[in-house]
């Protein structure tokens, strides 16, 4: 029985990790030290904005650190089929049977291995309404809810795809 696991970047989410406990510590700052700004801004305004900074940069590091303890597979593929986890926006699970073909798109300099999917409609009905979102924000972008971002995996990109289009030849077959 044939499976690979691809492990996530974790020098990039260390990164991710710093600069979002920065970023909380300077809204942290901007919340209990602002008095007068120098510029003609309403306090109240400045403290508003810095805790809805605080709260969105808390979410992202809370992510990123559950991420870094949690588990670092980035991407797992097995004989029912391939488990994205390559980012908090992740796919999660996707069987063979479910899977048409797949490719990698160079999009802004940054190759994504996209996954297309025989019935997106059947995804976008999840009784998960930020999954639906998602799926969505991603058929858009890439014409398929399925990006895998090359950048957050510690493999060739190209290798990958070639492997995971093999394991699909061989067992879509099985499941038929």
């Amino acid at each position: 029985m044939e499976k690979i696991t691809i492990y996530l970047k974790e020098r990039r989410l260390y990164v991710y990790t710093l600069a979002c406990f920065g970023i909380m510590a300077l809204s942290a700052n901007m919340l209990f030290t602002t008095q007068k700004p120098a510029f003609d801004m309403n306090v109240m305004l400045v403290k508003i904005a810095s805790v809805i900074t605080l709260i969105f940069f808390a979410m992202i590091f809370f992510i990123c650190v559950k991420t870094l303890i949690k588990g670092r597979e980035g991407l797992l593929a097995g004989p029912k089929g391939v488990y994205d986890n390559s980012s908090p926006l992740a796919f999660g699970f996707i069987p063979w049977s479910d899977i048409s073909h797949m490719c990698i798109r160079k999009i802004e300099k940054i190759d994504f291995l996209l996954i297309y999917l025989k019935d997106v409609e059947k995804y976008k009905n999840s009784e998960n309404e930020f999954l639906s979102k998602i799926i969505e924000m991603n058929t858009k972008l890439y014409e398929t809810p399925v990006a895998i971002n090359s950048k957050h995996l510690k493999c060739d990109i190209y290798e990958l795809e070639k492997t995971l289009k093999n394991m699909h030849e061989k067992y879509q077959k099985e499941v038929q």
